[in-house]
């Protein structure tokens, strides 16, 4: 059985033994067979080390991309035979040199490539070669799994369709990946006066789904525009911790651009930032940045923001050693597919639990305060 074989088979032990050997063969194909590995794979912990593996074998390439002579005859053989990097460096050519005449071939392959790494390319070819037809077959493309493609299909759209896909692009400003988010941002600053982007993000700071306040903090951070200081110092005080946190610190970073005429609203939203906010001091500039403590809520934020299951760990080992007996309930609704990540939430839901039968939590201060012993159950 080759190694492809085996990273098909049922049995994780398997995929992940056929990993350790892909990665020690000295062989061109390795790469090609990691990114389909990734695209294809389920498993969490699986993915984690063939990415890594990725990561450390891509380092070790050296890619130079050169104008090459392109004819029919090689066009034809390397993208229906050639190996993913020759296709990369093919359609990389074709964009650069503008050859509209491969245009009808593009999109064709478009509907029947299944590198993920190809395919988003193809995309980003049609965009820019393409003309308004293709928006219709590259379209779909939006909700596919990759966020490389996703992100592709934007950039293409944006090219091929201007200002009239904005009610296609807008949702996702909320996506889950942020290369995609930042994608959907500049195409908004590209084809959008002031005008229209205050009245976009003013309507998705109004709703109440927490992906459109964080896809509001997303753009203004990425703005930079003072004019939206109060949007973010009205999610300072959302009753969600994590909207609130992500607020402050875009609203700390808005702070760092001052000009002549902002300087006073400025000073004047970072004195009622420091007074309501859950900021823990006044932001200035000026002061020097230490490491964050490991507070509940930083910890409570750090467990939301990552899948990672090395710093799902950590971070779950630092809320079992800060006994914090509120961490019991988002500790138990945490969803992973890693054994090592479930080990370590079992135990820390066991030590808290523990503890949580000697000590209740003040409803005022968040102290926790012994029970006494009658109390005890």
């Amino acid at each position: 059985m080759d190694i492809e074989q085996k990273l098909n088979n049922p049995s994780k032990k398997v995929r992940l033994d056929a990993l350790k050997d892909l990665v020690k063969t000295i062989d061109n194909k390795r790469i090609p067979i990691l990114r389909k590995f990734i695209f294809l794979e389920k498993d969490k912990d699986l993915l984690f080390y063939a990415r890594k593996s990725l990561d450390i074998l891509s380092k070790d390439m050296k890619k130079e991309i050169q104008n090459i002579d392109i004819n029919d005859h090689k066009f034809i053989d390397i993208m229906f035979n050639g190996d993913t990097p020759s296709k990369l460096d093919l359609l990389k050519n074709i964009i650069h040199l503008n050859r509209k005449k491969y245009i009808n071939y593009l999109r064709d392959l478009v509907n029947k490539e299944n590198d993920p790494f190809v395919l988003a390319t193809i995309i980003r070819a049609l965009g820019c070669l393409g003309d308004k037809i293709d928006i219709t077959s590259i379209m779909p493309f939006l909700d596919h799994v990759d966020a490389r493609i996703r992100s592709n299909t934007i950039e293409s759209l944006s090219n091929l369709g201007g200002k009239d896909i904005s009610h296609t692009i807008e949702p996702f400003l909320s996506d889950e990946n942020p290369r995609v988010r930042i994608t959907a941002a500049n195409y908004l600053l590209t084809y959008y006066d002031e005008h229209d982007i205050d009245a976009i993000i003013q309507k998705m700071s109004q709703k109440d789904s927490l992906s459109e306040k964080a896809a509001v903090i997303f753009l203004i951070d990425k703005i930079k525009a003072p004019r939206f200081s109060g949007i973010l110092l009205n999610l300072t005080k959302d009753k969600n911790k994590l909207i609130a946190n992500q607020s402050a610190k875009a609203l700390e970073r808005l702070n760092k651009i001052t000009t002549a005429i902002d300087v006073d609203e400025l000073d004047i939203l970072n004195r009622l930032v420091s007074q309501k906010s859950p900021l823990e001091k006044e932001i200035n500039p000026e002061l020097e940045k230490k490491p964050a403590a490991d507070t509940f809520y930083r910890l409570l934020e750090e467990l939301y923001s990552t899948k990672n299951p090395d710093k799902l760990k950590k971070t779950i080992i630092k809320l079992e050693s800060l006994g914090d007996i509120r961490a019991i309930e988002p500790l138990k609704n945490l969803e992973t597919d890693s054994k090592v990540v479930k080990y370590f939430l079992n135990r820390a839901c066991e030590k808290l639990d523990n503890f949580n039968k000697k000590v209740f939590v003040c409803p005022n201060c968040g102290f926790h305060i012994r029970k006494e012993e009658d109390e005890m159950d």
